[in-house]
């Protein structure tokens, strides 16, 4: 059994027991599991989700655990987060161009692709909160972001319900697009400030 390819030793040949074993030991680093190889192939993830269910014993002739450190995963998952804004910025300038061309069924369509990607960038920070174990939105360099995407968005849901497509336009070439180059800049300068350790 190893842990970022050092020798570990486990109290029995369990997975329940190795996994604990790395997992402590992962954290006297500082540092989080982030793969399990089982005889050179990733462990499924129901054995994962739950180890003490599992009772072949031993789990495999060759366990590898890798961790890294949270602060690079953070910093990894908010320059994504950035990436996804930017598809963002595009879905939404191409919905308002089909809007000003009179083709509000493919603008809606591409508007729900945006936001489920808003969504997943959110979902980004809530994770990324939780394994820092401090709220990132609440941090200066998204302050008042979140509570402006939630206007904004709801005010392209209400343009939406009332078919309102000019509204729709004007919200996307002029509050959208503006607020989604923030988020992105945003977004970059937090991926270096986590990653750095700032």
């Amino acid at each position: 059994m190893f842990l970022d390819n050092r020798p570990l030793e486990a109290d029995d040949t369990s997975l329940s027991a190795a996994l604990g074993a790395a997992r402590a030991a992962a954290e006297r680093g500082g540092r989080i599991i982030v793969e399990v190889l089982a005889d050179g192939v990733p462990a499924p993830d129901k054995d994962l989700h739950q180890p003490e269910a599992v009772t072949r014993r031993p789990y495999a002739s060759e366990l590898r655990f890798v961790s890294e450190s949270p602060r690079a995963l953070v910093g990894d998952a908010m320059l994504n987060a950035a990436d996804a804004v930017g598809a963002i910025r595009i879905k939404q300038n191409e919905a308002a161009a089909l809007l000003h061309r009179g083709d509000p069924e493919s603008a809606v369509a591409l508007l729900g692709e945006a936001v489920t990607l808003w969504q997943m960038v959110r979902r980004a920070l809530e994770e990324s909160s939780q394994l820092l174990g401090a709220s990132m939105l609440d941090g200066p360099e998204l302050a008042g972001l979140g509570d402006e995407l939630a206007r904004r968005l709801n005010a392209v849901r209400n343009a939406l319900a009332g078919q309102d497509w000019s509204a729709l336009s004007d919200e996307l070439d002029e509050q959208m697009d503006a607020h989604a180059g923030r988020w992105a800049d945003a977004l970059g300068k937090l991926a270096g400030q986590v990653a750095g350790g700032g």
